[in-house]
């Protein structure tokens, strides 16, 4: 199991420009015949590219006789050379560590009532992509603050505008501050009441 990381997402400029890009990030899709809504979606931003889909990380190389068979899950030599060269990578896996910074689509997600999208993601924030959904809407400006469930630690926060990071805030792991910062972004003020207690015993 991964850490989760909390993210919350804030877009912004122009009212039409943030509903634009809220709009275009998002989907729905169907699982147990129960609609999910996706606040944001990785895919709408960076697809991972088709040939890549079902690929297994590490990448298994199999014969031609294999993959034709079906027998056995893996590409062949000559498909591994091929996307590698077309899509840099020759599996979904470090696909996607490449192009969103993290291994998952976001989940957990929901849209805050001051319009933020709170969503976790696998062990690190998805600053690779965010530099990414910048660029294409550069007239907005994207501030992602995230707080890993290991408490206090890979925490912090980056604003990105134009394909740029313009702002960072990384604070000590461990720190009093790392430690308000992730009570704050998580909404957990529990874990430093106890730390405090710990402390006056």
């Amino acid at each position: 199991m991964p850490n989760h990381v909390t993210n919350i997402l804030t877009i912004s400029g122009p009212s039409d420009l943030v509903a634009k890009v809220k709009s275009e990030i998002s989907s729905i899709y169907k699982e147990d015949g129960e609609q999910i809504h996706l606040y944001i979606d990785f895919h709408k931003i960076a697809p991972l590219p088709e040939e890549l889909k079902g690929t297994t990380s590490p990448t298994r190389i199999i014969s031609q006789e294999d993959y034709d068979k079906q027998e056995a899950r893996g590409i062949t030599q000559e498909m591994s050379k091929r996307f590698t060269k077309e899509y840099g990578y020759d599996n979904w896996y470090d696909w996607q560590r490449n192009a969103w910074g993290t291994k998952w689509n976001a989940y957990s997600q929901n849209d805050m009532e001051n319009g933020d999208i709170k969503f976790e993601t696998a062990w690190s924030t998805p600053f690779n992509l965010i530099l990414l959904l910048s660029k294409k809407y550069p007239e907005a400006e994207f501030k992602v603050q995230f707080a890993d469930e290991d408490f206090g630690h890979n925490v912090g926060e980056y604003v990105c505008k134009a394909g740029e990071e313009i702002d960072e805030h990384l604070p000590k792991g461990g720190s009093h501050e790392a430690y308000m910062m992730a009570a704050e972004i998580m909404n957990d003020w529990d874990y430093l009441v106890q730390r405090v207690e710990m402390r006056t015993r």
